[in-house]
């Protein structure tokens, strides 16, 4: 699996979920974007409701087996609710519904920091 095959998963998953982003020239699109270490978005975008933020790369999960090792991905999912609607913690449920074994973590911002509402989920898939 690749980072666009489980976005394109994910946001099927989430389509009820998700927010909304607003660029600059007034377009409008799902607020769901994959993301490398480090990446930033652009200042400019506005964005409503809650955010999905996948990292492009995923970690690896050795499985040892008799002859040869194999590996579960690890993929980091971030959601932040900018609305604090309280809807995010359905949302993460429903990553879990879908990927069973998936990890939620709720996110400490300090306040004046960001979003206080956010979670890490890490969704494991084959490789």
């Amino acid at each position: 699996m690749d980072a666009i095959t489980l976005r394109t998963a994910l946001e099927t998953i989430l389509v009820d979920r998700l927010g909304v982003y607003t660029f600059a020239n007034g377009a409008v699109t799902p607020a769901f974007r994959i993301l490398s270490d480090g990446e930033a978005p652009p200042s400019y975008t506005k964005v409503t409701g809650i955010e999905a933020i996948l990292f492009r790369e995923p970690d690896a999960d050795p499985v040892p087996s008799y002859r040869d090792q194999g590996a579960f991905l690890l993929w980091t999912l971030f959601l932040v609710d900018w609305s604090n609607s309280g809807a995010l913690h359905r949302a993460a449920l429903d990553v879990l519904a879908a990927y069973p074994g998936t990890l939620i973590n709720r996110v400490s911002v300090p306040e004046g920091e960001g979003p206080q509402s956010q979670s890490r989920l890490v969704i494991r898939t084959t490789a």
